[in-house]
């Protein structure tokens, strides 16, 4: 059961920009309160647009919470440099190894087409409650994080893009499209006075899309991108499934 404490309801508008219809938004038949956008409620430059209700979670919370629940019934945690699967299986011997390792895929699974995606955001204060996207041409979004008085906005989507230095030039850009999408709520957000975090991070993209399927006595379940958070129990689940498929071999 996912409690309140660790989710936190949210309303959430969307654009596109690079297309004229939804057909893309896989997403729709599964949130709660879908619907389109008349062309005057469109963000600025948007060619179609959407709103429905969704959830928000913080990692800071979402995580030590998540870990807790296995470790509650007796998994315990290894944290250590492996350089191969059979390694993690002499570490830990068992009858099938769930892979997830994000980017470390390209060198533990010889995947290729593992790329990391290189995101800038910042983390503002701020009491707009409200979930904002717009992607296509640009990725731009304010995500409201729960019980921080505050909100991540952003950001770019730059493949292949290793740096971990903050862009100092990319922040006036990001703010300026941010002030667009929330559309007056945010236009006094100064990003030399607001901003109490600047994140440089690592998406792990996969060229094809994710990987979740058995391989011998290994589950992969990588290349997730932007949306881990998204897929996490869903993917769960089928790595469940395929563990106790395989366990039954």
């Amino acid at each position: 059961m996912i409690f309140s404490a660790i989710l936190k309801g949210a309303r959430s508008r969307g654009g596109l920009d690079d297309r004229n219809d939804d057909s893309t938004v896989w997403y729709k038949t599964i949130v709660p309160e879908y619907r389109r956008l008349a062309s005057n409620s469109l963000y600025p430059e948007s060619k179609v647009g959407f709103m429905y209700r969704t959830l928000a979670v913080n990692p800071g919370v979402f995580l030590p919470w998540i870990k807790q629940k296995p470790e509650a019934r007796g998994v315990r945690f290894i944290r250590r440099e492996i350089e191969s699967i059979p390694d993690a299986k002499r570490l830990a011997p068992c009858d099938v190894v769930v892979h997830a390792s994000g980017l470390g895929a390209s060198y533990l699974a010889n995947d290729k087409n593992v790329v990391p995606v290189r995101g800038q955001t910042m983390f503002v204060e701020t009491d707009f409650d409200e979930m904002a996207m717009v992607q296509g041409s640009h990725y731009t979004y304010v995500i409201p994080r729960m019980f921080t008085r505050g909100a991540i906005v952003g950001g770019v989507s730059q493949e292949g893009n290793l740096d971990t230095a903050v862009d100092e030039k990319l922040k006036p850009d990001i703010v300026r499209r941010v002030r667009q999408l929330a559309e007056g709520r945010l236009d006094e957000i100064d990003p030399q006075k607001h901003s109490t975090r600047d994140i440089v991070a690592f998406r792990p993209g996969r060229k094809g899309g994710y990987r979740l399927e058995a391989e011998g006595d290994v589950v992969h379940a990588y290349g997730f991108g932007w949306l881990g958070y998204v897929y996490s129990f869903g993917a769960a689940l089928e790595v469940l499934r395929l563990v106790e498929r395989k366990s039954c071999l």
